[in-house]
């Protein structure tokens, strides 16, 4: 399965110039979205701080490269994601709270509450 994406570019020419444009744009992808992660974990742990101390955004770049690397030493991919199932999982009732909560909110709202337009019966 993850190799798929190679099989595809197999089939197609310039495939030694895609596969690794390819390579590239996954690492990239990678490296951005650890880097935001630790921005936004430094600026929750230092009381909501924009700016966090570098030595704080490296804690947090290291813990979360350790803690996949654990992951993936200790049962492979299938650790990795069974682990991010069960995190997420608690968020599913803060995102009915959210559906719910908006939905009255919507409801309660005066602007909402389109008066009915009646015909002309001339």
């Amino acid at each position: 399965m993850a190799s798929g994406i190679y099989v595809l570019f197999n089939q197609f020419p310039l495939r030694e110039i895609t596969i690794p444009i390819v390579l590239f744009v996954v690492f990239t992808f990678f490296v951005v979205s650890t880097d935001s992660a630790t921005i936004v974990l430094g600026m929750l742990s230092s009381g909501g701080n924009n700016s966090p101390k570098t030595s704080l955004k490296l804690l947090w770049g290291i813990a979360l490269a350790l803690s996949a690397a654990i992951l993936i030493i200790m049962g492979g991919l299938e650790a990795l994601q069974t682990v991010a199932i069960i995190a997420v999982f608690p968020f599913i009732f803060i995102m009915f709270a959210l559906c719910y909560s908006t939905f009255k909110m919507v409801q309660s709202d005066s602007m909402m509450n389109i008066p009915s337009v009646e015909k002309d019966k001339t």
